[in-house]
Formats: C-alpha cells, structure tokens, sequence
C-alpha cells in the first residue's frame, strides 16, 4: 500500500514474508481497478490472516447465490435472478443500517454525554484555585516586562534595517530569476518554432517523394506498355507482314520476267494488269510496315521526353527540399548560440547575487551577537518570575494530569463514535468488477462474429459441394444408362448416388467438426489468457449449429443428386451410355462487333467464346471467387473497423489525458481547491470541469437507458482543448450553443435521430425535452453534450461538476504517476484516471479480436483455394477430350495450358471484381451486425484491404493453374481421343 493514507489504520503489521502466488476470481483481468491511494492504479493484490487487520468489524461479504449452479454466467436468465437477488440484499443493508444507528452510535453518545458532564463539575473548581495564585504572578511580570521593552526596541531597529537588506536581495533575485526564466521561455518558442518547421519539412519531403513515385511508376507504365507494342510488333506483326512484302515482291518479280518474255499483246495487256495489282499490294504492306515503325518511334520519343520532364521536376523538387533543410540546419545554430549566451548571463547574475547574500550574512551574525547579549540580561529577569511560577505550575501540572487523562479518555471515546457514523453498504454485482465487464464484452463481440461469418462460409462451402456432386454424377452417365439398361429401377439409381452424397456429406462434415472444435476455439481462447487470469478452455459444444451445417450439406448435396440423376434418366438408356453431346458453336456478342473481333488473336477469340458457351461454368466460378474474395474483404474490413477505437477515439476525439473525480460534486466555486490545484502543476496545458451522469433518451417510441451520458462541458467555447466534436464524413466541427444539444451518431442511427428533431432527457436532474443540432463522432458509449446555460434553464438548478478533464504536456508513465500521487494527497479528491491505461485496455481487446479475423482471413483465403481448384479441375475434366484435339493438332503444352490458364484468369478477375463490390455491402452488414450497444465501428474499408483480398485470390488462381498444369500434361490424346460408340 502507498499513498498518504496511514495503513496502520488498517493493519496490525506492516512487515510480511510472500508464501506464494495465488490467482483470485476477483481479479481476472491485468487491471485490478482504481484506488483513492498512491497514484490512483491497483498495481497487485495480497491476502493476510484476519487477525493481521486493525478493523473491529468485517467489510466486505461475498455471497454466491443458486444462480451460478442454475445458469450460465452472464445468459439473460441468469441476469435476471442476480437483479432479483441484488434487491433483496439492499433491502437487507437497510434494515442493518438502522440497527446499528440505534443499538450502538445512540448507546455510546450517551455515555459519552454522561462523562463530559463529570468532567466539567470538577475541572471548573480546579481552575477556580489556581486563577488566584495566577494573579499574583501577573503584577511581577509587568515591572520585567517594562525593563525587556527598552532593550527590545534596539533590536527591532536593528533588525528593520537587516531586513531591508533581505528584501532588495529578494527583489533582485526575482529579477534575475525572472529574466532567465523570460529567456528560457523564448527558448522553448524558438525550439517548437524550429520542430514546426521541421514537421513541415518532413510533410514537403513525404509529400515531394509520393508524387515522384507516382510519376515513376506512370513512366514506367509507360514503357511497359511501349515494349509490350514493342515486342508485339517484331514477334507477331512484323513477321506477317514481312512474309506479306516478300510475297508480294516474289509476285511483282515474276510478273515483270513473265511480261519481259512474252510477246502476245493480249497477254500483256493481262500481265501489266496483274502486275499493277501485285505492286499496289506490295506498296500498301510497305506503307503499313513503315507507319507501324514511326508509330513506334513516336511513342519512344514521347517516353523519352516525359523522362527528361520528369528528371527536371525531380531535380527541381529536391533543390527546393536541401534549401529548406539549410534554413532549418541554420535555425539550430542560431538556437545553440542563444543557449550559450543564457548560461554565460546565468553565471554572471549568480556571481552578484552571491556577493550580495554574503554581506548580508555579516549583518546577521552581528544582529545575532546583540541577541544574546539581550537574551542574557532578559534572562535574569525572568528567573526572578520562574521562581515564582514554580510553586504555581507545580500544582497546576498535578491539576493538568489528571484533566489530560480524563481528556484523553473522552476523546477516544468521541473518536471511536465518530468512526461508527451511518455505515453504508453497496451491492456489487460481477457486471460492477471491470476484469468480468470487459470479459463479457468481449464475449459478446466475437459471438457476434461468430453469428456472421460462418453463414457465409457456409453458402460458399455449399456452393462448392453442388458443383462436384453435379460434375461426379455427369462422369458417371454412361454407368446410369448401363444400369437403367438392366432393368434397374430410377429410385435405385437415384439411392445409388444420394446414399454417396449423404456419406460424403456426413464424413466430411464429422470431420470438419472435430477440426473446428478442436483447433479454433484454442487459438481464439489462447488470446484472450493474454488479457485475462482466466483457466484453461472447457469446451461446449453447440449442437445446434452443428446440425444445421450437417443438415446443410447434406441436403444440398442429396438434392444435387436427385435432381441430376432425374434429368439424366428422362432419357433413354441408349442415349444416357453415350456421352453428352458438346454444346454447339454460337455466334458471340463481340463478333458482331466488327473492329474489335478483327483485331483479336486466334487464342483470345477462342477464350471469349468458350468463356461464353460454358455460361453455367462462367456462373459457378464467377460466384464462387465472388464470394470468397467478399469474404476476405469482410475480415479485412472488421480489422479495419477496429482502428478508430483507439486511433479516432484516443487520439482525435479525446484530447485530455487525465480525469480528476472530487469527492463530492459541486459549482465551479465549490471545485476552486480541484482546479487551482491542477493549474499549479506545471505538466498540465488545459483543464476543464464537465458534469457526467447517466440518463435516458426517449425518441418516439424508442428509449435508451443504457450506457447514455449526459455531459456538460464548463466552457464550451474552448472545449475543442479538451474534447473535439466534429463529424466523422467530412471532419467539421460542431459547435455546442444554448440552442440544443450535440449527440453522437451511433445513438442517431439507432433512434433514426436527424439534426432538428426534438428528443427528451431523463436524469437525477429530471425531464426535459430539447433540440437536436448536431451529430457529431464517437466510437464508445452513448454521449449528449450540453451548455451550462441551457442545462440550468432546462431543470432549473446550478450545474454540479463532478470530474475534471485535464490535457497534460507529459504523458509518460513516471508524470502521470506523480501527477496522480500529488492529486490523490487531497482528501477531496478520490480517483485519478488516465486515458492511455484505456488506451491499453482497448488495443489488448483489439489484439484479441484481431487474432479472430486472421483466423476468419485464413479460413476464407483456404476456401477461396478449394473453390478455384474444385472448379479448374471439373473444367479440365470437362474438356479432355478438347485438350486432346489441341494436342493432336500441334499445340504444345505451354501453348495448350494457356487457353485453360487464360479462361481461369479472366473468371477469377471477373470473380474478383464482382466479390470486391460485394464485400463492401458485407463488411457494411457484418460491422454492424458485431457492433454491441456501447460500442461503434469504423466504416471505413482501407485500399489496402482491397488490394490484399484482390491480390491473395489472384495467388490461389496462380496456383492453381500451375498445378494443374501437371495434370494437362498428363492427358493421353489416344486414350482420350477414342471412340465411345
């Protein structure tokens, strides 16, 4: 224990030997609480023998009702019966109380008046006696004290002019003092002015380096592009039309010989004809092939010309940068000189002043000397009077003894009924221990997102099992007709593959569970014993969900098969054993559109086409990356919305670092002692009284009672110092005025609260109903802001201020320390809290909840790899024997695996776009699904989470086209080219 408070009140013994560690259920989390003792933090616990406390009585009682062995911790039922429980008990604590006024504070003031009046009957003729004897000493006293006032009067002048002296000493000390301190102070200007500047220089250099970066990565852009054309035009372009110039050469040459050699006119005339016509030709490819080579040129000259812009700008941005880094290299010289010349003026004014302090010291040892030789003479004087006081004060010792004694005896007596005044007693529940609040919290934020999540894993998950049960039972046609062909019965056929689907389903779904079990509630569990003292998991189970899921899967994947396996066998079984016919060849959107089909290769009008003939294929993969990339943008976004707790809310918005809560409440005037104490400290930069309490809003039919404030700020015009209303779109401040009140915008989109609506207030101060004129940002609990003003004309009563919002210009943990130790020295005051303890409370929450979403994040980016390999391998399959015909034809591998890969490429980026646009509704629906009643989410989904969620989903389908390029390279093109007639 620390502090100014006497622990021996408290303890018998001060001294303990430590026996062992122990963990308490009282304290599960790493905050303990606060305290009215040392700087305000409850550090660790101990627990001692009882004999070991100084208390008469016991102060506490813990009491464990049947509502922990009938319900689970923190369920609704449970609840319930704790709110039950808690009234009983405070009716108990009142009938207590009035017990212990009557039987023993009543009893004992009794007594107690029975003694005093004793007291006073014999102390009154005590007194009598000895004023007598008093009178004499008196008249002997008077002649010494007119002898002592002559001498003493020679000594005041004496010491008036000593004291002369001391104070123009003084006066040139606080001079001095005051011109170092004006010194140091102009310092400190010039430092933050040389910091300011050199953020502003940091801000140029940061803003100067994005801006070459993008337009490097723009010119580099740009010649990626030029060597694309490039190397399109010598690889593809260039041999054509060079092979098109050689022919039509080839052509010309000959013509010319034939025409040289022939004689008959009317052949002639048809040669120089052809021959015309050939060297037309020949002329339009070498004019195609020379625009294609100053097409070229061209965009190489224009890269060549932005480059040279871009190095001059480049040049030009960093001269400006080294000549605003010599101005702030020039400011710290200058500053290190003025600090020179403050030490040599320091040295010099001590040099006088000491001067100054050692005359005086001479002066003093003189008035010192004349002292005593006074003091000897007053001496003899009054050994004259001592002797005569002695036979006085011998007898009213003997008098004063016995009254101290009887004294000391009332006093105890008055003290110990001082210390039996009114007890009060409290009824804590454990919603009131901040270790099992936060923990519920908690609780009830990742069963919201354990209410979300695994829906849409398991749509997707489902969508995967629809698509493999569909392609398992389209491989197997050949073996339903053969079965149908037997006599085989459609239901028999039908049981054949639903039984396979049902076991399937329920293996794997076994499976999954036992994974699910017992992996990630460990892991999520795991992180959580990080911010709290809490035993090892006891695994429950939810056998609800888990049928649902099983149910899930097996129905989808029965009723796959019913609905297949049916419109197989609508047909004949010599038309189901032979294979199905592949779709036929249609005309496509992009042929009709003729300039873009005719400058498309072979292989990218092969890839639009068959992207469009398989439309069930383009569906299934288009929404099956859709959502998996949706989902990973959604755990994204959730980590997202977790920075503005303590980013926004810490930072921007709660601008004081310190609370200071009195006693009692009171008016500014009453809290003078608070904030004359605060502004003495010199670590402080702004503090403001403010006015909290609980209250309810009723808007319509809607009411809110729970984690609502109703705060008033004492000066609203300068709160921005302490608290920043503002916006959270746009950032602009809100200002708080008489006209109504701010609230925040979680409370505003629940109620459906618009700027101009009427609301009603209820509180300890009353009713009232008032404007609203602004929605401003907050992330934590529910706050309405109020002027002074328009709080008193609402309830008619004074404001009274019961805490202090300080803003502190050292926040490190030794200041905040010493600034609680010196608070908390007042008895006035009884807690000093400090927002970045809250800061850590929330980023250990934060930390927990961000291992959840890498947990979700994992399970998405896993199953968006199933799904892109599930659907590329029934693709394959599907096309066998195309890939075959590919083969047979001369297409090499490389060249054969490009059209699947390409196909693979552009669904996945479709996929991708598709699930990036839905995520955002998601994560919109997901935030405010998780979201708890005291608490709001960020709603803003960084680029960067995009780019991730885009980026690991192209990986997966990059992956999985590489490694289904083995199983490419594997197709027999004998074996899968043969007949099945």
């Amino acid at each position: 224990m620390t502090g100014e408070t006497d622990t021996t009140t408290q303890l018998k013994c001060l001294e303990y030997t430590v026996v062992g560690l122990v963990q308490s259920p009282v304290y599960i989390s790493y905050q303990r609480g606060a305290t009215t003792v040392g700087n305000g933090k409850i550090a660790d616990f101990m627990y001692v023998m009882p004999e070991d406390f100084a208390f008469e009585r016991y102060t506490e009682i813990y009491v464990k009702t049947d509502a922990s062995d009938r319900f689970t911790a923190f369920s609704d039922e449970y609840n319930a019966q704790i709110e039950q429980d808690t009234a009983a008990f405070e009716n108990v604590a009142d009938e207590r109380c009035k017990d212990f006024d009557v039987n023993v504070i009543k009893k004992a003031k009794d007594d107690l008046q029975e003694a005093k009046d004793k007291y006073n009957d014999e102390k009154q003729n005590a007194e009598t006696k000895l004023k007598d004897a008093l009178t004499q000493i008196d008249d002997a006293k008077e002649e010494y004290d007119t002898q002592i006032s002559d001498a003493q009067k020679k000594l005041d002048d004496a010491k008036s002019q000593l004291d002369s002296a001391k104070a123009k000493l003084k006066e040139s000390k606080a001079e001095y003092y005051a011109g170092i301190e004006s010194a140091e102070n102009l310092i400190i200007e010039k430092e933050a002015e040389l910091e300011s500047g050199r953020k502003k220089y940091n801000s140029s250099k940061e803003e100067y380096d994005i801006k070459i970066a993008d337009a490097q990565q723009k010119l580099d852009d740009g010649w990626s592009e030029y060597n694309s054309a490039y190397n399109d035009f010598k690889e593809n372009k260039e041999p054509l039309i060079l092979f098109g110039i050689s022919q039509a050469q080839n052509a010309v040459d000959n013509l010319k010989l034939a025409i040289s050699v022939e004689s008959d006119p009317a052949v002639l005339a048809v040669l120089n004809t052809q021959l015309k016509q050939a060297q037309s030709v020949l002329d339009g490819l070498n004019a195609q092939y020379q625009s294609a080579l100053e097409q070229l040129e061209g965009s190489k000259a224009l890269l060549d010309e932005n480059q040279r812009t871009f190095d001059a700008q480049k040049q030009e941005g960093q001269n400006q940068l080294d000549s605003a880094l010599a101005q702030l290299n020039d400011g710290e010289n200058k500053l290190a000189m003025a600090k020179t010349e403050l030490e040599t003026k320091r040295a010099e004014g001590l040099a006088a002043l000491n001067s100054a302090q050692q005359q005086i010291d001479f002066a003093q040892i003189e008035y010192d000397n004349g002292i005593a030789e006074f003091t000897r003479q007053k001496a003899d004087g009054k050994q004259k009077l001592d002797d005569a006081k002695t036979e006085y004060n011998e007898k009213k010792s003997e008098a004063d003894e016995k009254f101290a004694e009887a004294e000391d005896k009332i006093e105890d007596a008055q003290s110990k009924i001082d210390e039996l005044s009114s007890p009060e007693w409290y009824v804590f529940t454990r919603d009131d221990n901040p270790g099992f609040a936060t923990f519920s919290q908690n609780a009830e934020r990742l069963n919201a997102v354990a209410s979300v999540f695994p829906m849409f894993f398991l749509l997707v998950a489902v969508l995967v099992c629809v698509t493999t049960m569909t392609r398992l039972i389209e491989e197997k046609r050949t073996e339903i007709g053969t079965f149908k062909a037997l006599g085989y019965s459609n239901s028999s056929i039908i049981m054949k593959f639903v039984i396979y689907s049902l076991f399937a389903a329920l293996i794997g779904g076994t499976i999954g569970v036992f994974l699910g079990i017992f992996t990630i509630p460990f892991i999520i569990y795991n992180a959580y014993k990080i911010m709290y003292y809490i035993g090892d998991i006891t695994l429950v189970p939810d056998f609800v969900s888990i049928a649902l899921g099983m149910a899930a899967a097996v129905v989808c994947t029965s009723a796959v098969s019913v609905i297949v396996c049916m419109r197989s066998l609508h047909h004949k079984p010599a038309a189901i054993m032979r294979p199905k016919a592949p779709k036929a060849g249609k005309r496509i959107i992009l042929e009709r559109i003729k300039p873009l089909w005719s400058h498309l290769s072979f292989n990218s009008k092969l890839t639009a086409r068959n992207l469009l003939r398989y439309k069930s294929r383009l569906c299934m993969t288009v929404i099956g990356v859709a959502g998996c990339t949706a989902l990973i943008v959604a755990a994204f976004g959730l980590l997202n919305s977790f920075d503005p707790l303590t980013k926004d809310q810490f930072e921007t918005i709660y601008k004081y670092d310190a609370v200071a809560v009195p006693k009692k409440a009171g008016t500014a005037q009453q809290l003078e002692y608070l904030v004359s104490k605060v502004d003495n400290n010199k670590n402080v930069l702004n503090a403001m009284l403010c006015m909290q309490e609980e209250c309810t809003v009723e808007y319509g039919q809607n009411i809110k009672d729970s984690d609502t404030y109703l705060a008033v700020m004492q000066y609203p015009e300068n709160l921005d110092s302490i608290i920043s209303l503002h916006t959270r779109q746009d950032k602009k401040a809100l200002p708080l005025t008489d006209e109504g009140v701010l609230i925040n915008e979680k409370l505003a989109d629940e109620f459906n609260i618009k700027v101009g609506k009427t609301i009603k207030l209820s509180s300890d101060s009353g009713s009232a109903e008032v404007k609203v004129c602004g929605i401003f940002e907050q992330y934590l609990n529910n706050y309405i802001y109020m002027t002074p003003s328009l709080y008193k004309s609402l309830y008619d009563c004074d404001v009274e201020y019961n805490m202090l919002d300080v803003n502190l210009d050292d926040t490190s943990k030794s200041t905040e320390d010493s600034f609680g130790l010196s608070l908390l020295s007042d008895d006035r005051i009884v807690a000093v809290n400090f927002i970045a303890s809250s800061i850590k409370d929330f980023e250990n929450m934060l930390d927990s909840l961000n291992m959840v979403v890498m947990v979700m994040i994992i399970c998405a980016a896993a199953l968006a790899f199933v799904v892109l390999y599930n659907l590329t391998n029934i693709n394959i399959a599907e096309r066998v024997r195309e890939i075959a015909t590919f083969k047979v034809l001369g297409f090499y591998n490389k060249e054969t695996s490009a059209f699947i890969y390409k196909e693979n490429i552009i669904l996945t980026i479709l996929g991708i776009a598709a699930g990036l646009f839905l995520g955002v509704f998601l994560t919109g629906f997901i935030v405010q699904t998780v979201e708890v009643d005291n608490v709001m989410f960020g709603r803003e989904i960084y680029f960067s989470s995009f780019v991730l969620a885009a980026g690991l989903t192209m990986l997966f389908s990059l992956l999985v086209n590489a490694v289904m390029s083995f199983k490419i390279r594997a197709v027999n093109m004998v074996e899968s080219l043969k007949s099945v007639e």
